[in-house]
């Protein structure tokens, strides 16, 4: 028996087994993210490597892997953790070959951890005490000038790395730069993608959502080899000026308005698609424009 977050009773696995051999149809079943951060390095077999490929085949990516538990929602909140991973990823498979190196430091926020943080991540006020992020390791994390750092809300987490860390590295975002929705998820939360793709992991400290992210990338780069290029390939700023009687498609495709700028924006790998699509939407009474964005400064 286990009990829900709501307190609900569920059944023994022996009974839900027996269950799903009767009716398999009615069943999905969740695996738990096979990722422990007690044990680092974690190596990956690359089927490329076995199969003595050529050297380009077996070329990878360094990815550094950020996450951020704090005592709020806003910028002006305390950091209380900070998650790191170093990762290497296969350059033309995208499948992740190796954990390197993991870092889980704990903040003191110098004030009382709010109940409602406390409750989701579960870190209190007597783990905390005394505790202070050592940001010359954090520093010689980045030494191995990676590809990419990422995290899962990069507009969240960038801007309390650069208090600390300031850096011209090129971040990415796991949340807005892959098109979940166009490839069939109706969510873009970390868990609920992951559980999509059938694995569970216990989530909200800062460690386990960086394993977390590093996984998601790994267990869906076998059906969606183009992901991992994605990610990584430049990301276009559009721009839809005099645009007002479109404002509501704008809105629901999800453009934001910029009152400085008087237009409508949003982010996209399909510039030359989205511009297309611009002109045919308003094509009498609007202009459109692209941008392209600088990773060293996006999210910032």
């Amino acid at each position: 028996m286990w009990l829900t977050p709501s307190g609900t009773q569920k059944r023994s696995p022996d009974e839900y087994i027996q269950k799903i051999k009767a009716m398999p149809e009615n069943y999905r079943i969740l695996e738990r993210m096979p990722l422990n951060p007690d044990k680092l390095p974690i190596k990956f077999n690359d089927l490329h490597r076995q199969e003595g490929a050529t050297s380009k085949t077996t070329a990878t990516k360094t990815i550094i892997v950020v996450d951020f538990e704090v005592n709020g929602l806003e910028h002006t909140d305390k950091v209380i953790e900070i998650g790191m991973l170093r990762c290497t990823y296969s350059n033309s498979t995208g499948a992740l070959l190796s954990i390197d190196e993991l870092l889980d430091m704990l903040q003191d926020p110098g004030e009382p951890i709010r109940e409602v943080v406390s409750d989701v991540t579960g870190i209190t006020d007597e783990m905390v005490r005394g505790r202070q992020i050592d940001w010359d390791k954090v520093r010689r994390m980045l030494q191995c000038n990676p590809d990419a750092v990422v995290a899962h809300n990069a507009k969240f987490d960038r801007p309390f790395f650069e208090q600390k860390c300031p850096n011209d590295l090129p971040w990415r975002c796991t949340m807005q730069d892959i098109p979940w929705y166009d490839i069939g998820h109706n969510s873009r939360s970390l868990g609920d993608l992951l559980m999509r793709e059938g694995w569970f992991f216990d989530a909200h400290r800062a460690y386990n959502d960086c394993l977390a992210t590093a996984w998601l990338l790994h267990v869906v780069h076998g059906s969606l080899h183009f992901l991992f290029e994605y990610l990584i390939e430049p990301t276009w700023k559009i721009m839809a000026w005099d645009s007002y009687g479109a404002k509501d498609i704008l809105k629901k495709r999800g453009y934001k308005w910029s009152p400085d700028d008087r237009c409508w924006w949003t982010y996209t790998k399909e510039n030359k698609y989205e511009l297309k699509y611009l002109q045919s939407l308003y094509p009498d009474c609007g202009r459109a424009t692209e941008q392209k964005v600088d990773p060293r400064t996006q999210y910032k």
